[in-house]
């Protein structure tokens, strides 16, 4: 994800964002269509097999992916993040010219910090909605079986798609 908005131009990288996200919520649709299709008659076998299927894209992918600038320079390697940082400025047509890059390092705040008068309203509802998106999603991973159990004498297969 930081890979791909460090890549990119800033007018381009709200929408490049906004487009994996996209892609998060089509995976989640393609598997519980790919569930309701198949399940009850190629088994979980195949479902399984199916739904790492579209992996491929990704993995193909990643090949085109540069490495981050950032994470080069935190690693000492200035000549390589400069290369990447003057590729993807050709890549959208702007001249950086010459330039140096050094490291700046901030210094570490302890992750007792969280919890300070400061940040811990911030952290204790990043929490909360981090645990309730949790059980939200495996809630509907568990209950998804039941939601397409024709044995109601409903057939939810056939009345969502």
């Amino acid at each position: 994800f930081d890979l791909l908005c460090e890549s990119v131009s800033g007018d381009a990288m709200v929408r490049f964002a906004f487009a994996i996200e996209l892609f998060w919520t089509a995976g989640t649709l393609y598997i519980n269509a790919l569930a309701a299709l198949m399940l009850d008659s190629w088994g979980w076998r195949w479902l399984a097999g199916l739904s790492t299927a579209p992996i491929i894209f990704g993995v193909i992918g990643s090949f085109w992916l540069l490495e981050s600038p950032v994470w080069l320079c935190a690693k000492g390697r200035h000549e390589q993040a400069t290369e990447v940082l003057q590729r993807v400025a050709h890549i959208n047509g702007v001249d950086v010219g010459t330039f140096v890059l050094t490291t700046h390092r901030s210094p570490e705040a302890p992750i007792s910090a969280l919890f300070g008068r400061q940040l811990r309203p911030r952290s204790l509802l990043l929490a909360f909605i981090w645990v309730v998106g949790l059980f939200g999603y495996f809630g509907a991973s568990f209950a998804t079986p039941r939601i397409f159990d024709s044995s109601a004498g409903v057939n939810y297969g056939e009345v969502l798609f």
